[in-house]
């Protein structure tokens, strides 16, 4: 009688998956706020400087520009047109994020 055994890969591409996320994360979101500062409206400099982001957690980070007055370039007023900065980023890194997140959950040893 034969016996059949069988290896699960399972854990190995699960231990990748788990530490390629927040680097792959971590890439997309500084790409994002570089990107959005390159599109920003430089009067003072302030708002185009004031793009950040942080890593809320290992798989969530989060983008944002303190300078009140972003939010209305970025979605404009009655008086003034839109200048999007953070969504065009964002539209920018998607399939780059995509694309590494597929590359990371096909992996079977940890991406550096």
């Amino acid at each position: 009688m034969s016996r059949v055994s069988y290896k699960s890969s399972f854990p190995a591409r699960s231990a990748a998956f788990k530490a390629a996320v927040p680097l792959i994360v971590d890439k997309t979101a500084a790409d994002a706020t570089r990107i959005a500062r390159a599109k920003s409206r430089v009067d003072t400099g302030a708002m185009e400087g004031n793009w950040t982001y942080e890593m809320e957690s290992l798989f969530r980070a989060i983008i944002g520009n303190p300078e009140e007055h972003s939010i209305y370039n970025e979605y404009g007023t009655v008086k003034m047109s839109a200048q999007p900065m953070i969504r065009p980023a964002i539209g920018q890194v998607t399939d780059a994020f995509f694309a590494a997140m597929t590359v990371a959950l096909n992996a079977e040893t940890p991406l550096t």
